[in-house]
């Protein structure tokens, strides 16, 4: 998977930027998962573990930001 060269700010594009990635890997796929931190999202692409995307949520119920998580040793417990 690609990262943004910078932050993506926005709903409409955020939303465009995370479609695009997965029409540019159609081998992968994303599960809801329960992380330390909240809500996320396990990326697979293939069938392996390929990345955990992290929720962050405001008080007003609304996606805040974004965390992804790419790093091999930080997603050994996912594997």
């Amino acid at each position: 998977m690609s990262a943004s060269r910078r932050p993506v700010h926005g709903a409409d594009n955020v939303a465009r930027f995370l479609l695009g990635l997965l029409r540019k890997y159609p081998g992968s796929g994303v599960e809801p998962i329960t992380t330390a931190d909240g809500l996320g999202f396990l990326v697979r692409e293939n069938g392996a573990v390929n990345g955990v995307v992290v929720v962050g949520v405001g008080v007003a119920g609304s996606v805040t930001d974004l965390w992804f998580v790419r790093n091999p040793d930080k997603l050994a417990r996912w594997c």
